[in-house]
């Protein structure tokens, strides 16, 4: 954008039949095209010989001077590294320009550069490799917590309480995000609703985004810092439309009712808590881990556990140390030799 503008100044006063005039235009139009390469961008030349430049949706890049690109660099991307319009909550670099009047126009923010390399460098930045990441760490996510997950289905409500009717869950177990499952059905419309009820310890992170469930899937957050009432309190407020009824009969004991007016029916429900033993009893246990920490995909202020996971999944080191421990998963009394098969087949090769 310099040379196009030092060019111009140059060519301002020569005739168009000037023969330092046609060689400098050929040098412009090098320039030009080189410029097109990077960005997408519309030029005009008026009756002086003088060439304006603008990206496709108006931000100039040379007039009478030459617009300034200002790349502000963050250094070294991590798994965490996403842009933001919010400067605030960026941590990848900007690309701003700075205009010959003084002003400074984000170009990312106002998509004014929407072809060329610069833009292809954005979009893999910013989306495609983006997408990539969140793929592999589902796909790390998953397989860690399908060996060390166990799921619980709740035990009927008391049917003293009829005609409400629903179940029990036993939270005493459940690790920070791993979700209570429930469905229910509207049978005013015969609408089968699922609901994930997930547990957030951070408020910062609330609410959390609904995206990727299905049109009748609802995802929501839960901060379980403030105890049992606080839950229950926090359930009622979401679901009290939904005619279900939470509440906490006693300990950690979670009660979801419809409110026994026949116009909801609550159809199973159950709690997913991660193993943390190696010899706990069940057949699940946690073969993965994220470095030293149990892998239960906790959600911060920051951010999932799970994103940057496929950078820091490992083989528990327990169970490195104790390889008996892929069979042995009881020890008073010890696992018999039929259950130890049972527990090793139970591990995709």
């Amino acid at each position: 954008m310099t040379q196009i503008a030092q060019l111009n100044t140059q060519l301002r006063g020569l005739k168009p039949t000037d023969p330092a005039a046609a060689t400098l235009m050929d040098q412009r139009d090098k320039a030009i095209d080189l410029l097109s390469q990077l960005m997408d961008i519309r030029v005009t030349t008026d009756n002086t010989n003088q060439t304006t430049i603008y990206t496709t949706n108006g931000v100039e890049l040379v007039g009478a001077q030459a617009s300034q690109l200002i790349f502000n660099s963050q250094g070294t991307l991590n798994a965490n590294s996403q842009w933001n319009a919010n400067p605030a909550n960026s941590s990848v670099g900007s690309l701003s320009i700075k205009l010959a009047n003084g002003a400074l126009v984000d170009m990312i923010e106002t998509k004014s550069i929407s072809s060329g390399q610069i833009a292809a460098d954005l979009t893999l930045r910013d989306k495609t490799l983006v997408q990539a990441q969140a793929q592999i760490d589902q796909l790390a996510a998953t397989m860690a917590s399908a060996l060390s997950d166990k799921t619980t289905d709740g035990t009927l409500a008391p049917a003293a309480l009829a005609p409400k009717a629903g179940f029990d869950l036993d939270l005493s177990n459940c690790c920070r995000a791993t979700p209570i499952n429930l469905s229910y059905t509207d049978t005013a419309t015969n609408t089968l609703h699922q609901v994930t009820i997930v547990r957030v310890d951070d408020p910062a992170a609330l609410p959390l985004s609904n995206a990727g469930a299905g049109p009748n899937h609802q995802v929501i957050g839960v901060n379980f810092s403030g105890g049992m009432a606080s839950v229950v309190s926090q359930l009622n407020s979401a679901f009290g439309a939904a005619n279900l009824q939470f509440s906490n009969p006693l300990g950690s004991t979670l009660r979801v009712l419809d409110n026994g007016t026949g116009t909801a029916t609550v159809n199973a429900a159950s709690v997913t808590t991660t193993v943390s033993s190696l010899a706990n009893g069940s057949i699940p246990l946690p073969v993965f881990t994220d470095g030293n920490l149990l892998y239960t995909g906790s959600i911060t202020r920051n951010g999932s556990q799970q994103t940057g996971l496929a950078g820091r999944i490992t083989v528990n080191a327990a169970l490195l140390s104790d390889p008996s421990k892929f069979t042995v998963y009881n020890t008073s009394p010890v696992t018999n030799a039929v259950t130890q098969r049972a527990r090793t087949s139970s591990i995709p090769s």
